[in-house]
């Protein structure tokens, strides 16, 4: 509590624009201690979390296509929505880092959304100077940070920058593949490799694994761009971190919605057909009873293809 205390009186001025952080301290009466701070207030927002759940976004996408927006999400969440919504977060969090803070306990449901704007809350958890953030939240927390031996991440190294970037990209994962990057279920053949499903992130045993059942209702990865889907790989597997990871995962971003943002747009009118028509059907979302893909060349490549080369999206060859 003390710390707390002086961490407030410390706290940084002129972060970004998009971070809801204290403004004014509220003292007692003898202005020794502080009783709490006042906040801009942020009206009509939702949780990025909103943005990462299939059955609501295929809600709001059907709402928007029969003309009855949603009265708490007034925008359809279409992907180039999303697109710009994580690039102007990409903004803000390099602007914090800039100014030499963490956000540390990095979460979708810090992230408040208007629009495509994004804004940073519960800022008197952020790291900076002598003052570290000692909160996780186990989904979005670094491995790299946590005991390897353990049974589920738990936080016991500081945040750094690249830990923001790490839970920056699990965020844009879910987003846009509507799974998280250890989601599905883990069946290894062998019966001595089995882990607990909280413990999968420590061995890096991801969704993209061979052995892991990747959920139905998730948008397949294969509808991604060859580069971004390497990032997310990169980064959850092989534990890519630093700066070139940051401008690959940027430059893919920033050129997904041209080559993507058809695809998933079909995707989620294909999904409210069978939400409408075929309602005990919909937790299928269209997969065949063999797991395969079924029609998936309708959005925009056939099912083993269709992933961009780094030359595709404007680049050069790596």
């Amino acid at each position: 509590m003390a710390l707390h205390q002086q961490k407030l009186r410390q706290f940084p001025q002129s972060l970004p624009e998009r971070v809801i952080s204290p403004q004014a301290l509220v003292m007692n009466q003898n202005g020794q201690r502080i009783l709490g701070y006042t906040m801009p207030l942020l009206t009509h927002a939702e949780v990025l979390l909103r943005y990462c759940d299939l059955r609501r976004r295929v809600k709001d996408h059907c709402r928007r296509q029969v003309g009855r927006p949603s009265r708490k999400f007034q925008q359809a969440a279409d992907t180039q929505a999303v697109v710009d919504l994580f690039l102007d977060l990409h903004e803000t969090v390099s602007k914090l880092h800039f100014a030499d803070v963490v956000i540390g306990d990095f979460n979708d449901l810090n992230i408040l959304v208007q629009g495509t704007q994004a804004f940073v809350i519960d800022a008197d958890s952020f790291q900076f100077g002598s003052f570290p953030c000692s909160v996780f939240t186990a989904r979005f927390v670094d491995p790299l940070l946590c005991d390897p031996q353990g049974t589920q991440p738990i936080l016991c190294r500081p945040y750094c920058w690249e830990s923001d970037w790490y839970a920056f990209t699990v965020m844009l994962m879910q987003a846009l593949l509507f799974v998280n990057p250890y989601g599905g279920v883990y069946k290894p053949s062998d019966p001595a490799q089995r882990l607990p499903q909280a413990a999968r992130p420590l061995h890096r045993v991801t969704v993209f694994h061979p052995q892991v059942r990747y959920p139905k209702p998730a948008l397949p990865c294969d509808r991604l761009p060859k580069p971004l889907l390497d990032h997310f790989r990169q980064v959850f597997e092989q534990d890519w971190r630093g700066v070139s990871a940051i401008a690959i995962g940027k430059f893919a971003l920033a050129h997904l919605s041209v080559l993507w943002g058809g695809a998933c747009s079909l995707y989620l009118s294909k999904l409210c057909e069978i939400r409408g028509n075929r309602p005990t059907d919909s937790a299928r979302f269209g997969s065949s009873d063999n797991g395969s893909a079924n029609g998936w060349s309708d959005f925009g490549g056939d099912v083993n293809g269709g992933a961009a080369t780094v030359a595709d999206l404007g680049g050069g060859t790596v």
